[in-house]
């Protein structure tokens, strides 16, 4: 049980809020972090990543109306487009909160109790590093969306709880869209230069990147409560989808997948065992690479080249990897990781 506090008291909990020409879509995203009914005191930090809509403009807007829960970082230049990690430059230094939650400015939350549901689960359980959730999915326009390819990714699953172990052992399985994370602060507060700056180098989405940490430093529960909603919009948007559709990301992720096994390795001595997304992202880099031959599968090949700068180190690589795949090839065959799906019927 969390316990009631007083005006006096520090806030519990730090809201990161990340905008880039979401004005369609921003007043919806803060009003439901806004409307969280919570014993604990909150704050709210929304970074603009110079936005050439009005959101910096809603930002401030809602800025001057609660100025003493929200803190706004506006930007002039945009720091995406340079490789800025957002998050750890300008986010995480500014967290005053025990606990991080993240709602991206173009998904929203649906249960006024979210921050008080999690916060209690964290206290209550200090071998969790984080919580996640269920969310359900909607378009531009609010409209829910089955979205079959993100269901298999994100759930809806079960209550379970994840390890590391599970994480790599059933790849399909996800530890929870970004707008369900809820985590101790300290993963990214207390770190020293040598790790921020490995942490930075690492090729891969924020998401993911965030969720190794997680499991580097405890255990991840998943509640099948659905309390937020994720918004897909495939074209005409600024989101990862929209910006990736139909594009070949093999090569893509199979760095991502390197460089997240190597920091692992390197930072906490800790050895990562995807050895099935190494094998299956770059078998489809090798055969999209020489039976298309589009210009996006010789740019996966190149992403590749780019830790392994031998072909024939990729293709023993690629062999023994599939070897080390085959438990996990086993768990894919045979659907064992649907035990925690909810089904539809259900």
């Amino acid at each position: 049980m969390v316990k009631r506090m007083n005006d006096k008291d520090d806030f519990l909990v730090s809201v990161l809020m990340t905008s880039y020409n979401h004005e369609k879509y921003i007043r919806q995203a803060l009003d439901s972090v806004l409307n969280q009914r919570t014993t604990f005191k909150f704050e709210i930090i929304i970074h603009d990543d110079a936005s050439t809509d009005n959101s910096a403009e809603i930002i401030m807007e809602y800025k001057n109306k609660y100025p003493n829960i929200i803190r706004a970082i506006l930007q002039n230049e945009n720091q995406y487009s340079q490789n800025v990690d957002i998050l750890s430059k300008y986010m995480f230094p500014s967290v005053k909160g025990k606990y991080i939650a993240i709602c991206e400015c173009d998904d929203y939350w649906i249960d006024d109790y979210k921050l008080q549901k999690q916060a209690e689960i964290l206290e209550a359980n200090p071998q969790y590093s984080a919580t996640v959730h269920n969310c359900g999915y909607v378009d531009a326009n609010n409209e829910e969306l089955f979205a079959d390819n993100y269901r298999k990714l994100y759930g809806p699953f079960k209550e379970h709880i994840q390890s590391l172990k599970f994480y790599w052992r059933y790849p399909s399985v996800y530890p929870g869209q970004t707008a369900s994370h809820f985590f101790r602060s300290y993963i990214f507060l207390n770190r020293d230069e040598n790790e921020i700056q490995a942490y930075s180098n690492i090729r891969a989405n924020g998401d993911v990147k965030r969720k190794l940490m997680f499991f580097l430093h405890g255990d991840v529960y998943y509640s099948d409560d659905v309390m937020s909603n994720h918004r897909i919009v495939k074209s005409g948007g600024d989101s990862w989808t929209a910006r990736t559709i139909d594009k070949n990301l093999s090569g893509f992720v199979f760095v991502s997948e390197y460089d997240l096994k190597s920091f692992a390795q390197r930072i906490y001595n800790v050895k990562i065992k995807n050895y099935y997304k190494l094998f299956r992202v770059g078998l489809s880099s090798l055969l999209k690479y020489f039976i298309n031959r589009k210009s996006d599968d010789r740019k996966a090949m190149q992403d590749i080249k780019t830790v392994i700068p031998s072909f024939k180190k990729f293709l023993i690589l690629l062999f023994i990897y599939g070897i080390l795949s085959i438990p996990t090839l086993v768990i894919i065959l045979f659907k064992l990781d649907k035990d925690i799906m909810i089904k539809d019927n259900e």
